[in-house]
């Protein structure tokens, strides 16, 4: 009884230790475009930088501080590299994602760690120290650990500060902290990661999130139960908790001024000057915060509000805006992308950041003019950018400092999208497409075989080159759009599964955008034969005679076992033990009786010997 306790005990210690993949959000229209336009564009307060499909990163506007990342501090109006690093020129590569701050800017690259550049007086570049870089740094992992900081999915730049996304879901920050942006319980800054904690009743780390947004001097992230937290600066409201308290670690945004409970079904957030907004699952947006030039969208003549409240669908419509796939909060506007891939803006437009024609305020959304097609959206301080379906990127708004990247050298505003010049991106598809596998024979895959791919997803460039086998060889491949054909021969006279991975950048989708999640298809094998084995059996005869060997084979089928060979050969029991044992001893009394008879008759020759010669 005592063992099976200590089994039962310890196989439950394993299941807790177990790690759980972090928890995620069901799929759907609206989660997808939001959560992937965070950080493929990316709009600081005077610079601008994109992700371009190769994976490097293209920087323009101020280049104070070494905001631009190439090796300068040269402001350019037309899309420059950034270096990866101070000692290499080559463009940096390898990057899923860029997030700008007030004078600085991080990328997240493929192997989930972290690189910054730009203004670092603060330590808003992680890596231990308090100095700027013209290059990009390595964020390191704690202030006791240099090593890179890794395993992140998602970062997000405030004015001063960073924070990360981890794939457990915990939340990481570093930078400036007088406003308690880092979420630690202190006001202390740090040039380093710091975990943010559950609450103020709980330093552990804050778990369950799957996205992050910074806005200037606060930040928010959204739960896997589609739940909002916020914390830093409140001072206009925009931590959404029904108060004006500054919160050094995470409270729940609250559903209402009415209803306490916390604000639930959304999908992603994103955070402004002293105002946030948030997405829900069903396509309207909701913000709180201040509401001095109609950030909050909602056409009402109030200064702020503590808790969110619905933006309305345009000045002559009050019903909650519906439709909407992503959201960008900026300096004091916002911007968000419909379902039909259009733009709307609205809240100061001093500066033509509304892209609407005008220079005027909106407390209600307005069609951005021109962009058709678009795919994602970034909103900076004055300054939007947008990324439409054939990868050009297009921005509006302040100028004056070539933030719009426009190359003109006027270094004037617009009202309306323009161009930027020589840079292309999009956004990478996270989805794997599926695959299945046929082949032209039945059951599991025993000899060389043809195997079919069916694929969700169409290529134009896909060939042998782009699929590795885990064992066995892959050969004579063939074929195009979504059905392959290729040969594959497994591994002789063994057993198990053959992994078949398809390089994830052979897929794209309708939108040009490359794949980043490769697939891998697996199929069983078992090329086991029958195994035959041979038992020698000896027939002695008499002494003149010819001995025989008899060859007896035995055979075993893939799964079996046979023991035939080198077995234990155990003494007879029972009846035969009693059958081989009776013939034994007649052979034994026999050769006695035998034995006995030739000395008997050996003493009666003796004796008549002796007779006839006295």
């Amino acid at each position: 009884m005592a063992k099976r306790i200590y089994l039962l005990t310890a196989l439950g210690l394993i299941m807790l230790a177990t790690p759980t993949p972090a928890n995620r959000v069901s799929a759907d229209t609206n989660e997808g475009p939001s959560i992937a336009a965070q950080g493929h564009i990316t709009a600081g307060q005077y610079h601008t930088c994109a992700r371009t499909n190769t994976g490097t990163v293209k920087c323009w506007g101020t280049g104070d501080q070494g905001a631009l990342g190439n090796n300068s501090q040269i402001t350019s109006d037309i899309p420059v590299n950034v270096h990866s690093s101070s000692s290499d020129s080559t463009p940096l590569s390898g990057i899923i994602s860029v997030t700008s701050g007030h004078s600085h800017s991080c990328a997240l690259t493929t192997l989930g760690t972290v690189k910054c550049w730009g203004y670092g007086g603060q330590g808003q570049l992680g890596d231990g120290s308090t100095l700027s870089s013209s290059t990009p740094v390595d964020v390191h992992t704690s202030s006791l650990d240099s090593t890179p900081l890794s395993g992140i999915v998602s970062i997000s730049a405030g004015a001063s500060f960073t924070c990360a996304l981890t794939s457990g879901g915990t939340v990481k920050c570093w930078g400036f902290n007088l406003f308690r942006t880092l979420g630690n319980g202190t006001s202390t800054d740090s040039s380093t990661p710091t975990d943010v904690h559950t609450s103020s009743l709980d330093s552990t780390p804050l778990s369950g999130i799957i996205s992050i947004s910074s806005g200037y001097r606060h930040v928010c992230a959204v739960t896997a139960t589609q739940n909002v937290k916020c914390w830093g600066n409140n001072g206009s409201g925009q931590l959404g908790d029904g108060s004006y308290s500054t919160r050094s670690t995470p409270v729940d945004v609250r559903s209402s001024a009415a209803d306490s409970t916390p604000l639930s079904g959304i999908v992603a957030v994103t955070g402004g000057a002293y105002h946030s907004c948030a997405l829900t699952s069903s396509g309207a947006v909701k913000c709180w915060g201040t509401n001095s030039v109609g950030e909050l969208g909602h056409g009402l003549p109030v200064a702020e509000s503590t808790s969110p409240v619905n933006v309305r669908t345009s000045s002559s419509d009050s019903s909650p805006l519906t439709g909407i796939t992503a959201v960008a909060a900026g300096g004091s506007f916002n911007c968000v992308l419909t379902l039909t891939s259009t733009l709307k803006c609205w809240g100061q437009g001093a500066d033509g950041q509304l892209g609407n024609g005008y220079n005027t305020d909106r407390t209600s959304p307005d069609d951005v003019l021109t962009i058709s097609g678009a795919i994602a959206i970034t909103a900076g301080m004055s300054h939007a950018c947008a990324i439409n379906d054939v990868g050009t990127v297009l921005c509006w708004g302040e100028n004056s400092l070539g933030q719009l990247g426009d190359g003109s050298a006027s270094y004037l505003s617009s009202s309306t999208p323009g161009s930027v010049a020589g840079v292309t991106t999009s956004i990478p598809d996270t989805v794997a497409p599926t695959a299945t596998i046929g082949r032209s024979g039945t059951g599991t895959l025993s000899t060389t075989d043809t195997i079919t791919f069916e694929l969700s997803e169409s290529s134009t460039d896909f060939d042998q080159s782009d699929v590795t086998v885990s064992s066995g060889a892959l050969s004579a491949f063939a074929g195009s759009g979504t059905s392959y054909t290729a040969t594959l021969t497994p591994p002789t006279n063994s057993s198990g599964t053959i992994a078949i991975d398809i390089d994830a950048a052979v897929f794209t989708d309708a939108a040009n955008n490359d794949n980043v999640a490769a697939t891998r298809l697996n199929i069983a094998f078992d090329t086991r034969v029958a195994t035959t084995t041979t038992q020698a059996t000896t027939s002695t005869t008499a002494p003149g005679s010819t001995t025989t060997t008899s060859i007896g084979s035995s055979t075993s089928q893939p799964g079996s076992s046979s023991t035939s060979i080198g077995e234990e050969v155990l003494p007879p029991t029972g009846a035969d033990s009693r059958r081989s044992t009776i013939p034994a001893l007649l052979l034994i009394f026999g050769g006695i009786f035998a034995l006995m008879w030739c000395i008997k008759f050996g003493n009666a020759e003796q004796r008549r010997h002796f007779t006839e010669t006295s």
